[in-house]
């Protein structure tokens, strides 16, 4: 693996991933295995947060024609067919997403006037244990009450809201915790247009994409609490859609760089902004886990994850695979494709958990002169793991295998053969244009003895001969 090489400290980030084997498409890859959850002959579409918090669960819609959509429920466990019908009123019936739990749906209808694609949609709530047709309507305003989405908790919903389609767009928020008494917050107006909302699973904030176009693509994106207070700008230069991460952390987006879409990365608690793409193609987003480390997104055709170090093609560009949508734990993926075609199905993906340690790699500075005899990884796992678990066999550092460990104060102390890591290091490709003194990241995996994959890194300072 090439490594490239830096004088100044790199920042770690210990993620809580999920981990697919990444190749390019010229190699001869076995991909993830693919699954098929609906088979029909029309078109299945996807709103912003369609998947339960464990992707058990997920909701879409089927174009029949151009006024007759319905939304469906299924089980991601299901086969195609086994999908349950949650709408039987007439016309666009669309953009639903799903609470964490999979128990609550919203969507958009324009079932008030079919006719009118654009001017009469308003927002339905429902339980996905309800018949079909059990509908809540929220709004009944005669607006554009379109792309709604719902907290995880089920208690705040929130849309864009205009009298026509280009101008007068504002933030809509409803709490509908006790469905008896639904409180509508005033409107959250910054600009012409405010649209797309995105909600955390606690329901106290959002965030949303403003601009003054239309046909603009320089717009910003602002966070707000769900009653409509500390109204704060994150980030100028974004293009319409952006996900919030389910516990509030991090804002994915996309902006146009250099004339195509990349993706971009907000921290909101540290205040960072990262660039995860850099290419020739667009890079439409998908989506977002709930701790923020995995992001997805589609190119050319093909399904992408992004764990904020490192990015993995999920398919194998035979076909059109867009709107990929992560569940909150990051363990399923769904996206819509014609590999089925000509008509676009949902499928489903399922990554192989992989869980975030910290690791603290002694000596912090290695010098390749000295003769020591032990390279030392500190492994923490997070507290719901005991590190007791540690399959020694499976650990090890840039691929070397630890010699013997042991557990002091409920850190795992994994020890590596020194002279094979310095070995390791010396040939690398960059080793010889690489200044005397230089910064290298080291990745430490493992397994625990039921088969969870562990990773985490650390930066040490290394000495050349």
């Amino acid at each position: 693996m090439k490594r490239i090489f830096s004088i100044l400290m790199v920042s770690v980030f210990l993620l809580s991933a999920f981990s697919i084997m990444a190749l390019s498409r010229s190699e001869a890859q076995a991909y993830p295995e693919v699954k098929q959850l609906t088979k029909n002959d029309f078109n299945d579409y996807l709103g912003a947060r369609v998947l339960s918090w464990d992707g058990s669960k997920v909701v879409f819609s089927t174009k029949f024609s151009d006024n007759d959509y319905k939304v469906y429920v299924m089980n991601t466990t299901d086969e195609p067919g086994q999908e349950k019908l949650m709408t039987v009123a007439p016309g666009r019936n669309h953009g639903a997403s799903i609470t964490a739990d999979g128990n609550k749906i919203v969507f958009n209808s324009n079932r008030k006037n079919p006719s009118d694609p654009w001017y009469s949609y308003e927002i339905f709530v429902m339980n996905t244990t309800d018949d079909p047709g059990s509908e809540i309507q929220i709004t009944d305003d005669n607006l554009l009450d379109h792309n709604p989405d719902i907290s995880g908790n089920g208690e705040i919903i929130a849309w864009h809201s205009a009298p026509t389609s280009w101008t007068g767009f504002d933030i809509k928020v409803a709490n509908i915790s006790d469905m008896a008494n639904i409180e509508f917050p005033p409107p959250i107006d910054v600009s012409s247009i405010d649209e797309y909302p995105s909600i955390s699973y606690d329901g106290k904030s959002l965030v949303f994409w403003s601009y003054t176009g239309p046909g603009g693509h320089d717009g910003d994106v602002y966070i707000v609490n769900s009653d409509g207070t500390g109204l704060k700008k994150l980030i100028g230069g974004s293009d319409t859609f952006t996900a919030l991460s389910g516990d509030g952390s991090r804002v994915a987006l996309q902006r146009i760089v250099g004339g195509d879409y990349e993706i971009f990365v907000y921290d909101i608690t540290h205040d960072t902004f990262n660039q995860l793409t850099d290419n020739n193609s667009d890079d439409i987003l998908g989506g977002i886990d709930g701790d923020g480390n995995i992001v997805t997104y589609s190119r050319d055709g093909d399904i992408f994850i992004h764990d904020l170090t490192a990015e993995t093609q999920l398919t194998d560009g035979n076909y059109d695979n867009n709107a990929p949508r992560i569940c909150g734990d990051g363990s399923v993926i769904v996206f819509r494709s014609n590999r089925d075609g000509p008509d676009y199905d949902i499928f489903m993906i399922r990554l192989e958990k992989q869980i975030s340690a910290s690791v603290d790699v002694d000596p912090d500075t290695l010098n390749l002169k000295s003769n020591g005899q032990w390279i030392t990884a500190y492994i923490t796992l997070p507290e719901e793991y005991n590190v007791e678990d540690i399959d020694l066999e499976m650990v090890h550092i840039d691929g070397i295998p630890a010699a013997w460990s042991e557990i002091q104060d409920g850190v795992y102390m994994a020890k590596f053969d020194r002279a094979s890591v310095q070995s390791c290091l010396t040939n690398e490709p960059d080793y010889e244009s690489a200044p005397k003194f230089y910064d290298i990241t080291l990745t430490v995996t493992g397994e625990l003895v039921d088969g969870t994959l562990f990773k985490g890194t650390d930066t040490i300072t290394v000495i050349k001969k």
